[in-house]
């Protein structure tokens, strides 16, 4: 019995190893990962980590191999890369309890280590969302708590400049969650001329178009997308190759495109 079972395994073995027609063997790669967390209680969020945790994934099994944790700050829940993997920019998601304002905090990484190079005001508490351009000229942050979208300069040294441009987002919506603006995230378009802001507070997708020169955000024409009254649009997103946008709404749970 031994015999015949393993006999059709050997065949298979030997014609996958036959001449050329081998299957292409795949190479692992390892990807570095930054995980974002919450270390203590914020809002609903219950948070019990310590800070920025980096791992090694290797891309074919997905393993995490955990390489260290970057602790000294306060609720990193949203982390951006720069487009040329030297920097990292975190978000400390604070409220009134912690300090005067939330923080953007710039760390120069070298494949090894997180070193801190300094942090700037987010304007505003409980900011969520970061993005910044390929040319690591500006970071942009929205703050939930506020109303408030700010444009950070970034210095040669990939650090922080304090902001630019600060602007004030007002309204609500139907939902008992939108008594006031909470915009959710700042998000780039394709071309990174423009500047597309979901406010979970007013139901709006704020547009804005980017004067890098000058360091500030023009209200476009039209300035705004409406969306469904109560939607609470919070996450936006472009499609990769065809000209579509695509935006999650949480409070009537779907997505709109």
């Amino acid at each position: 019995m031994n015999n015949l079972r393993w006999f059709p395994l050997f065949l298979l073995l030997a014609a996958c190893n036959n001449g050329g027609d081998k299957a292409p063997v795949q190479t692992a790669a390892t990807v570095t990962t930054f995980i974002g967390t919450y270390t203590r209680k914020e809002g609903h969020v219950d948070g019990k980590a310590v800070g920025i945790y980096v791992f090694n994934q290797d891309s074919i099994s997905g393993y995490l191999d955990e390489v260290l944790v970057e602790e000294g700050i306060v609720n990193p829940s949203f982390l951006i890369p720069s487009q040329d993997g030297k920097f990292l920019y975190a978000v400390e998601e604070i409220g009134p309890d912690v300090d005067s304002v939330g923080h953007v905090v710039a760390y120069a990484w070298d494949g090894k280590a997180l070193k801190k190079i300094n942090s700037q005001s987010s304007h505003a508490f409980a900011p969520c969302h970061l993005s910044t351009d390929s040319q690591g000229r500006y970071v942009f942050v929205a703050n939930y708590v506020g109303g408030i979208v700010a444009m950070l300069p970034i210095d040669e040294n990939g650090g922080l400049k304090p902001a630019s441009e600060v602007i004030q987002l007002s309204g609500k919506g139907p939902h008992p969650r939108q008594d006031s603006s909470h915009p959710h995230s700042v998000n780039l378009s394709p071309d990174e001329n423009y500047l597309y802001v979901p406010d979970l507070g007013t139901d709006y997708i704020n547009i804005y178009q980017i004067d890098y020169q000058n360091g500030k955000l023009i209200p476009a024409n039209p300035a705004f997308v409406a969306m469904q009254s109560g939607a609470g649009p919070r996450h936006f997103t472009f499609h990769p190759v065809q000209p579509f946008a695509y935006v999650i709404n949480e409070l009537n749970i779907n997505i709109t495109d």
